[in-house]
């Protein structure tokens, strides 16, 4: 189950969830086998002992506190085999709030989680740009409403970062500007700039990452792979808005001030030929 690949939430909090248990008796019957209990301390509880292998009322649960926490089940995630787990999780976050996301990263179960947003939506979580994920890591997950999680691994996002306004060789380590002089002498060096998406964990960050690429030609068009022929690519801009393009051109136009435009190519060339007058 990709990042992309989101359900969307029955229920969302807990005063609706109680006020659709008090409309029944005692026990609440919902859809996909789940069950919906209020427990003595005021909890509400689903939990399902038909779907999911559940072995008890504590198995594959989610319980819903009065104060805003949600602590979630998650050992038929950790458990269970990836293809049953992933279309099991489509019922799970069926009954929980849409702030609320699981997913696969890595070979890894995912949470994107924050409190009174979507993180089910892609199109809002590229505007997000989200700079934090969880790993799962226990049975059970504990959310709370300021955001914060129990029972997952916090991973945070590297920072936006934009390289030095220095010389290309100064950015190149020593067997990089070799190659680069190699190509550059039989004519075969190409010099490109590039915007690729940002992801983080799996998760669209609506951000580029901006960079120049050396490429030795004609290897790049006798390769099979994507990198065939790459000497070095050197980001200018890492987690860089969209705003940001014309700033990063201009930096690598700084950058290779001192490459032929021979070398150069498509925006990169022309940039440079605008700056050097040519």
């Amino acid at each position: 189950m990709a990042y992309h690949d989101a359900y969307y939430s029955q229920y969302g909090e807990y005063s609706k969830i109680k006020e659709f248990y008090l409309g029944e008796v005692n026990v609440a019957r919902c859809s996909h086998g789940v069950s919906l209990i209020m427990k003595s301390d005021g909890a509400m509880k689903f939990y399902s002992e038909e779907y999911g292998k559940a072995k008890s009322q504590d198995d594959q649960s989610i319980t819903y506190y009065d104060d805003g926490k949600i602590e979630v089940d998650c050992s038929h995630l950790l458990r269970d085999g990836k293809m049953y787990a992933n279309r099991n999780v489509g019922v799970l976050e069926k009954f929980l709030p849409d702030s609320v996301h699981f997913y696969i990263a890595n070979n890894k179960w995912m949470l994107s989680y924050k409190p009174k947003e979507d993180a089910r939506n892609v199109a809002y979580a590229s505007r997000f740009h989200p700079t934090e994920v969880y790993e799962l890591q226990d049975d059970t997950l504990i959310l709370f409403p300021d955001g914060s999680v129990t029972g997952a691994k916090k991973i945070t996002r590297g920072k936006a970062k934009i390289a030095e306004d220095k010389p290309l060789k100064d950015h190149l380590e020593p067997k990089h500007f070799r190659e680069m002089a190699k190509a550059r002498l039989s004519n075969d060096l190409r010099i490109e700039f590039d915007k690729k998406y940002a992801t983080f964990r799996g998760t669209p960050t609506g951000l580029f990452h901006y960079c120049i690429e050396l490429w030795n030609q004609p290897e790049k068009w006798r390769g099979h792979g994507p990198n065939t022929g790459l000497i070095r690519r050197l980001y200018v801009g890492r987690f860089q808005d969209r705003t940001e393009e014309g700033k990063m051109l201009d930096l690598a136009v700084s950058i290779v001030k001192d490459i032929p435009l021979s070398a150069l190519s498509n925006d990169l060339k022309e940039a440079s030929e605008l700056t050097r007058g040519a």
